[in-house]
């Protein structure tokens, strides 16, 4: 995981996004929003995932200058 963000939309209401590279795609997806919501209660996500077997797209977040 990188990139992470969470921030308060109003008290006790909080929103996440991140990216996630993994081999299997869909299921760290219904993982991660599962975990999210009911360890953390984060029910406001947007996750991208990146496909880790995918080597010819470079989804790493770097600054740009």
């Amino acid at each position: 995981m990188h990139d992470l963000h969470v921030w308060t939309l109003k008290s006790g209401i909080y929103s996440l996004s991140c990216h996630i590279r993994s081999d299997d795609p869909m299921l760290s997806l219904k993982r991660a929003t599962r975990m999210l919501n009911t360890k953390y209660k984060i029910l406001h996500t947007t996750i991208q995932i990146e496909d880790s077997n995918d080597i010819d797209i470079d989804f790493d977040c770097k600054p740009h200058h």
